[in-house]
């Protein structure tokens, strides 16, 4: 079974997952936070994670230093499918950047509890300017009844008492706390965190490309049934309690499929530079 990118692809996402996370509307007034730059753009074509490309729109992109650490882009909706189909009950999310998982997370019920772990504190006390009047009323009611809160927090070492406690029997996790996907960190910052907060699942950004990486590792010339074979071998054995682990048969089927699209065109986009 292979999943095109057109109208069949979509609909075996949103059968079998929660769909993606939902754009969120930003003032688009806000240049500046702290060390943060913000950029506005738009384009005709975007390259997307498991789709090839998407229709044109405007996009968000969070920088320092001249290097983008987030842009709200096809791309990125699409990189954060398992934060939006996982995520349920007291969810920790580590890293905030432009908050696009943060919100659409805010409006699935499933999601009780949200705590965000960031670094800048700049970017938490901003944060809310950046955002659209509605988006910004989600953002204050949610803040108000508890349902969300913010811990500043260095995810690449030990946490503090009150953060730690905070996040201890967390249902879901998801990690996104560096530049560029595909990094090493990905795995060695969740491990970090997960070995303190012990999640039920944790999954992290980009996580598709180091699983397709570790199937290519036991044997790049295998042939289909045979890679997937391997696949499922790398989901089970995965040092972390990845969602991918309680899928069903279909579902991870379907997440194979998914990852060996995203790292095709993850290296397609690359070689396109």
């Amino acid at each position: 079974m292979i999943i095109d990118n057109g109208a069949s692809f979509l609909k075996k996402i949103h059968k079998h997952f929660s769909g993606f996370p939902t754009m969120t509307a930003y003032t688009q007034t806000v240049n500046k936070i702290g060390n943060w730059d913000l950029d506005y753009f738009e384009r005709k074509v975007f390259p997307g994670y498991y789709s090839t490309q998407s229709n044109g729109t405007s996009g968000i992109a969070l920088k320092r230093n001249g290097v983008t650490w987030m842009s709200c882009t096809p791309m990125e909706v699409e990189s954060h499918l398992l934060a939006q189909h996982g995520a349920k009950g007291k969810v920790v999310v580590a890293g905030l950047g432009l908050g696009l998982i943060t919100m659409s997370l805010l409006k699935k019920h499933q999601v009780k509890e949200l705590i965000v772990l960031e670094i800048d504190k700049d970017l938490i006390e901003g944060y809310p300017l950046l955002l659209s009047e509605k988006e910004r009323a989600l953002f204050d009611e949610n803040i108000s009844s508890g349902r969300l809160k913010f811990f500043q927090a260095d995810c690449t070492k030990s946490l503090d008492k009150d953060t730690l406690t905070a996040c201890r029997g967390a249902d879901y996790m998801w990690v996104d706390t560096w530049e560029f996907l595909g990094s090493e960190k990905g795995l060695e910052h969740t491990l970090i965190l997960q070995e303190q907060i012990k999640a039920k699942a944790v999954d992290y950004w980009g996580l598709e490309l180091d699983l397709v990486i570790n199937c290519a590792r036991m044997d790049n010339k295998a042939k289909q049934g045979k890679r997937k074979s391997n696949f499922m071998q790398v989901v089970e054995k995965y040092p972390v309690p990845i969602s991918a682990q309680s899928f069903d048969k279909k579902t991870k089927a379907i997440y194979f499929e998914l990852c060996l699209m995203a790292g095709k065109n993850c290296v397609e986009l690359i070689h396109s530079k």
